[in-house]
């Protein structure tokens, strides 16, 4: 690791409880009736990747945004996080060999409070991965190389898409 330190799966640094700040996509703060600041709810988000440094560079960007971070590093462990998590937006690394992606969004999908879950998927350009939106329809893509920001407004936009619609 590149700060000295190993994390397996259970052991990596997720923020629990971390407070959202005023200027995070969470929105705006509102005032209460007796003059206090009511900060919005932080966004929880699950990242699912094999590569753990992956996760660390992944959650070093959305950590300034201010979102709860999650992780899990194999299908059984990310079908679980979503179990016990509960978050709003899951992103994945579709071609890894521990993770079949189209089963992983379709047990997602059965859950039956999860079908609003979005995903965005981190594909590399020029890999192949061209063939993935046919496979698993109609999910959000990034492709790597992106900026924090181009990071941030895909997540943002997939959890305005949440807000926008309804859990089945």
């Amino acid at each position: 690791m590149r700060d000295g330190q190993k994390y397996s799966s259970g052991e990596f640094p997720a923020t629990p409880g971390r407070r959202s700040n005023p200027k995070s996509p969470g929105g705006i703060p509102s005032h209460g009736k007796d003059g206090s600041v009511q900060l919005p709810c932080p966004k929880r988000i699950l990242i699912v990747d094999e590569d753990i440094l992956s996760i660390v560079d992944l959650s070093r960007a959305l950590l300034r945004f201010g979102y709860v971070l999650s992780h899990a590093t194999d299908q059984v462990r990310a079908v679980e996080a979503v179990k016990n998590e509960k978050p709003d937006l899951i992103i994945c690394t579709p071609d890894g060999r521990k993770l079949d992606t189209p089963q992983f969004v379709k047990t997602v999908q059965r859950l039956p409070w999860s079908r609003s879950i979005p995903f965005l998927f981190l594909i590399e350009s020029g890999d192949g991965s061209d063939q993935a939106p046919q496979i698993l329809g109609p999910i959000q893509y990034l492709a790597r190389p992106f900026t924090s920001e181009q990071l941030s407004s895909a997540v943002q936009e997939q959890l305005a898409r949440r807000r926008a619609r309804p859990a089945r």
